[in-house]
């Protein structure tokens, strides 16, 4: 097996807590967590140590085709590239709507929700504040960019899936460096920089063929530095987590606050002790805040004692 490849669906979903779906829908966005930061402490490192191998190759047997593009890669201990400042930033939905692990593994016992969004509007979702002309944002003209993409899984070390990705983000890079080239006026963005852009974001689309179950999909934040003035800080139990904020427009990608928001196409309560009384209350927040989409109580029999 090298990789699991399938097309898009018209609905994803997010499960989190009623607290957290009450935040989203209020403000319209999403919180993205740096990848680092994840639930899976593996996540990358299958994809990311075949691909250094393979640059390593290429390299090796085609030194003039690939020139400095690895060497950030080739010449830093793994320890250090693994800490990369630049990695993107996630938020991830699945296709399924009522999976007892989502449940168990995201959303606390009785008080848990599984939002269903269109992915026409995800696929148009902004970072907070690009709204803004690149020139009022100090120093970061190589401008961010949010994708949504599906998760690939893969059975690692995938020699010919991997390979291809490094040439195609290889392929990416020297195409952005037209942007950034000497005249241009812009800052200079070497091509070992931009290709690790490439890659990196590459990468936190692929996980283990194991994973497969969870039908993931993702929000990305690209081309983010820790300096970057949306990076933000929030609190957990035992660390400090950078994320960033990522608005979510309508479904024809209007962002006003003015317009009633259709991103949101379904609500899905979890096991919980009091199903009715919590579909009433979910029904009339959505409806205060202008929503008017099916909610549903959970099918799986789910108990927490």
């Amino acid at each position: 097996m090298d990789a699991i490849t399938q097309t898009s669906p018209e609905v994803v979903f997010h499960y989190t807590s009623l607290e957290t779906m009450m935040n989203i829908v209020k403000s319209r966005t999403f919180w993205a967590t740096s990848i680092l930061y994840l639930n899976d402490y593996q996540e990358r490192e299958g994809f990311m140590a075949e691909a250094v191998r393979q640059m390593a190759t290429l390299k090796a047997n085609h030194a003039d085709a690939f020139g400095t593009s690895f060497d950030d890669y080739l010449q830093l201990d793994p320890s250090i590239w693994s800490e990369s400042e630049n990695l993107p930033f996630v938020t991830s939905f699945t296709e399924l709507s009522d999976s007892l692990s989502q449940w168990r593994a995201y959303c606390p016992y009785g008080a848990g929700i599984s939002i269903g969004f269109d992915v026409a509007a995800l696929e148009l979702a902004r970072l907070h504040g690009d709204d803004k002309p690149i020139n009022e944002r100090t120093r970061w003209e190589m401008k961010s960019e949010v994708t949504f993409r599906r998760v690939e899984y893969a059975k690692f070390p995938a020699f010919d899936t991997v390979r291809a990705e490094v040439i195609e983000a290889l392929r990416r890079a020297r195409e952005s460096s037209k942007y950034f080239s000497p005249g241009s006026g812009r800052v200079d963005v070497p091509e070992s920089q931009a290709f690790r852009l490439e890659i990196e974001a590459i990468a936190a689309t692929y996980k283990d063929y194991s994973f497969q179950a969870e039908e993931e999909h993702r929000l990305l934040a690209e081309f983010l530095f820790w300096g970057h003035p949306s990076v933000g800080f929030r609190t957990t139990r035992s660390s400090l987590v950078p994320y960033v904020v990522i608005e979510i427009p309508t479904a024809d990608g209007n962002f006003s606050e003015d317009t009633e928001w259709n991103a949101v196409r379904q609500v899905v309560v979890g096991p919980t002790p009091n199903p009715k009384l919590t579909v009433a209350a979910v029904k009339n927040f959505l409806f205060s805040q202008g929503l008017r989409i099916p909610v549903t109580v959970t099918s799986v029999p789910y108990r927490d004692w």
